[in-house]
């Protein structure tokens, strides 16, 4: 009579895919607030973002239920703000380098945040179509 004994790789696969279903930890940074003056093909216009870091690893998800993966000692920034002109208002929330505006008429569009030390490119529609560039700086 045989006795029943796990196979050696059933031992070594079932912990390792355990350890591997736990979410490691990402942790939330403190609220930052960023403000810039923005050329709007010559109009001037006032960005103001709240920005957060999320350092560490794993899955973390956002305010509206999605979920993303970092990498492990990686950081991610989320954000939110407003776009204010003389003649427009727009809010965002983005991630990383990109964030989806919308306007009071409903119109929307996603721009690409371009850092250059206390410097900003915005490239809006940066996938298209026709994309725009204008130019920010950083200010207290």
């Amino acid at each position: 009579m045989t006795q029943d004994r796990p196979s050696l790789a059933r031992l070594l696969i079932l912990p390792a895919a355990a350890f591997l279903a736990l979410p490691s930890i990402a942790t939330a940074g403190p609220v930052t607030t960023m403000n810039y003056n923005c050329d709007l093909n010559g109009a001037p216009a006032r960005l103001t973002a709240r920005v957060e870091t999320i350092r560490g690893g794993g899955v973390v998800s956002d305010r509206t239920g999605g979920i993303g993966v970092l990498p492990i000692g990686g950081a991610s920034y989320l954000y939110e703000g407003q776009l204010v002109s003389q003649t427009a208002r727009y809010y965002f929330t983005g991630r990383d380098s990109f964030a989806d505006f919308v306007g009071a008429g409903n119109e929307r569009f996603r721009v690409q945040f371009v850092h250059h030390g206390n410097r900003m490119t915005m490239i809006v529609n940066p996938h298209g179509p026709g994309p725009a560039q204008h130019m920010c700086q950083r200010t207290r």
